[in-house]
């Protein structure tokens, strides 16, 4: 009796970490020349300082659906256990990603499970891609006998039920493309707007840019301070000569910028006590990103 209940558990059980070891490793490998294919045609991760591992998880996602379907279609017996293969990682990051959605930081961080920046890519490469090539196994080998449900209904040949299969992953694949793609310019564009406070005690910051311009920070009347360390986005940027506004454009380092003349931003404060205000500051106390 305890043989016959132990032989099965130990079966699926093996099962499991074998397909574990296809899903995760086995695909991330074989995705690796279709990533280096990509990147010879333009469409590289690489936007330094920032790596976007987006397209490399849509490929390691496509890359899983075939590696399961082609499980599936050798190995029946496997479909069962490895419709679950997604599982033990999706559960370490799904509660994050839609804690992130439903509760977003007051400060657009670039999403540590889609960008690697300064050496820094954990997220990216122990949780990201391993989970979207567990989970493109996953659905790839749970497709295997709707797939011939469909091609028996639609009266296709093995041949054509291949080619369309591949044809819908590819489509499905292109379609992320594109979201992603929108979605990193977003991400990145927002960042580079975001400044951190570094003047000691902090910055003036006031409704009207004039009130910046023409006196020095000691003799101008007492304003309202943003604290040190405090994160603003930055939003519009003007220049001062002498006690006027002028364009950016004339705000330069070389020999045709104006003598004397220096940058007011007008920023947005992120965090800490003043979250949500929006006035002018000095931009020589701000430090980007």
């Amino acid at each position: 009796m305890f043989e016959t209940l132990e032989m099965p558990l130990l079966a699926k059980v093996w099962s499991f970490f074998l397909q574990l070891l296809i899903a995760i490793p086995g695909v991330m490998i074989a995705s690796q020349p279709i990533v280096t294919a990509l990147s010879l045609f333009g469409l590289s991760t690489k936007r330094q300082p920032w790596e976007f591992a987006g397209f490399e998880a849509i490929v390691s996602l496509v890359t899983g659906v075939l590696a399961g379907r082609l499980t599936g279609a050798r190995a029946p017996h496997m479909v069962s256990t490895g419709r679950w293969i997604w599982l033990p990682l999706a559960t370490l990051i799904v509660p994050d990603i839609l804690r992130e959605q439903i509760h977003p930081k007051p400060v657009p961080w670039l999403s540590e499970y889609l960008f690697a920046s300064q050496g820094e890519g954990l997220g990216v490469y122990l949780l990201t891609l391993p989970a979207c090539s567990a989970i493109g196994y996953s659905l790839g080998i749970s497709l295997t006998s709707i797939r011939r449900r469909l091609s028996r209904i639609a009266g296709l040949t093995t041949l054509e039920g291949e080619l369309l299969f591949g044809s819908v992953c590819f489509a499905a694949g292109a379609a992320l493309f594109v979201v992603l793609h929108g979605f990193e310019q977003r991400s990145i564009e927002r960042w580079k707007r975001v400044r951190s406070v570094i003047d000691e005690p902090g910055l003036q910051i006031v409704a009207d840019p004039n009130l910046l311009c023409g006196k020095q920070p000691e003799a101008r009347a007492p304003f309202l301070l943003v604290p040190s360390g405090t994160y603003v986005e930055s939003i519009e940027r003007r220049g001062c000569s002498g006690d006027r506004l002028i364009g950016v454009e004339a705000v330069t380092p070389s020999p045709v910028g104006l003598p004397g003349a220096y940058l007011l931003d007008r920023v947005r404060v992120l965090d800490g006590p003043n979250t949500g205000l929006e006035g002018w500051v000095l931009e020589y106390g701000l430090l980007e990103h």
